[in-house]
């Protein structure tokens, strides 16, 4: 089950344009052909064989699509990701407010763990393309 949700996952790339661009023909192909693991409950195909078949000849037109020239930061951004960048920044600053204000030998509690190696603090990203919501948003 978990390796049907993977190649599920997997053959979704072909609707991504940065996968897109780089996937060379063959294997966008091999990939479309997957999509018949997409089925109903009572084990019916959601895919039939001419989609997948009219599907595979628009392969060619769709790579040309996706190597098209796009400036995707011109995209506005969406008042969620505005609300998460807002919300990391606020941390952002508190953070730095605390490390300037906290006396020596006092630790947050993320940096104690760090220090025993039993937590990794997540990385800040500011980069539209490190928020999934917003990725997903975007090329669709």
């Amino acid at each position: 089950r978990c390796t049907s949700l993977r190649l599920k996952a997997q053959c979704c790339k072909v609707f991504n344009p940065f996968e897109l661009d780089v996937l060379p023909e063959p294997a966008i192909c091999l990939l479309i052909d997957k999509f018949s693991e997409f089925k109903l409950s009572d084990g019916t195909r959601i895919f039939d064989d001419d989609f997948l078949r009219n599907m595979k000849g628009e392969v060619k037109k769709a790579k040309l699509h996706a190597s098209r020239a796009f400036d995707w930061d011109s995209l506005p951004k969406s008042k969620q990701y505005k609300n998460r960048d807002h919300r990391r920044k606020l941390k952002k600053e508190a953070a730095r407010v605390r490390m300037e204000t906290r006396e020596d030998g006092e630790y947050a509690p993320y940096e104690q763990s760090d220090v025993a190696g039993e937590y990794s603090k997540p990385k800040d990203s500011d980069k539209w393309q490190d928020d999934l919501g917003e990725y997903a948003r975007r090329i669709w």
